[in-house]
């Protein structure tokens, strides 16, 4: 496990989701998740369906 600073680049990326993210409901840690997962080029894994209807260039795998 890796444990990743929150700086000031990944705060950026995240405060960009938030037009994006707002009629999902999702919230600022939710968007830090993202911001991370893109600027790692990785993708993000959640249990939350509406994370699919995110319009953000980054790979959403819903899991059970």
């Amino acid at each position: 496990l890796d444990v990743v600073p929150f700086d000031e680049a990944l705060a950026y990326r995240a405060g960009l989701l938030r037009p994006a993210s707002r009629a999902l409901g999702l919230s600022p840690a939710d968007r830090a998740g993202l911001a991370l997962a893109m600027a790692l080029d990785r993708p993000v894994l959640t249990t939350d369906q509406q994370w699919q209807a995110l319009a953000a260039p980054v790979v959403v795998e819903v899991i059970r």
